[in-house]
């Protein structure tokens, strides 16, 4: 073989150098999170749904948002309904950024404005 078909054409080096600048960023932008993010626990929001009613049931749907950088496990939900109703929920686990859904439900018809929701507790991961 000679030298001229050994040498790289300017797609091939066009290509190499594409293939190496994405694997540095790629990097990078691995050890900017590891290194340079400041939350070390999971940043927890809650927020109720419109209600429903079946069956002579209210169905409020309680979403759940970690915003944090690290996961969180047994989220304990406390669902408060007037007149002294309270539905406790827990959700397993939950990744960083990811966003969950539960129900909570009360005997009878309870307007929106008559509940609350509230994290008790949760492990950090």
């Amino acid at each position: 073989m000679t030298d001229e078909s050994n040498r790289k054409n300017p797609l091939e080096w066009a290509i190499f150098g594409c293939s190496v600048l994405l694997i540095l960023v790629t990097m990078g932008a691995l050890l900017w999170e590891v290194f340079l993010t400041d939350s070390k626990t999971a940043d927890l929001t809650i927020s109720l749904g419109n209600p429903t009613t079946l069956n002579g049931n209210t169905r409020i749907p309680v979403f759940l948002r970690n915003l944090g950088k690290k996961s969180a496990e047994n989220i304990q939900i406390e669902v408060l309904a007037e007149p002294d109703q309270k539905s406790e929920l827990t959700i397993d686990f939950i990744a960083r950024g990811s966003k969950a859904e539960a129900t909570a439900v009360f005997h009878g018809t309870i307007p929106r404005n008559a509940m609350s929701a509230q994290i008790t507790g949760y492990q950090n991961d």
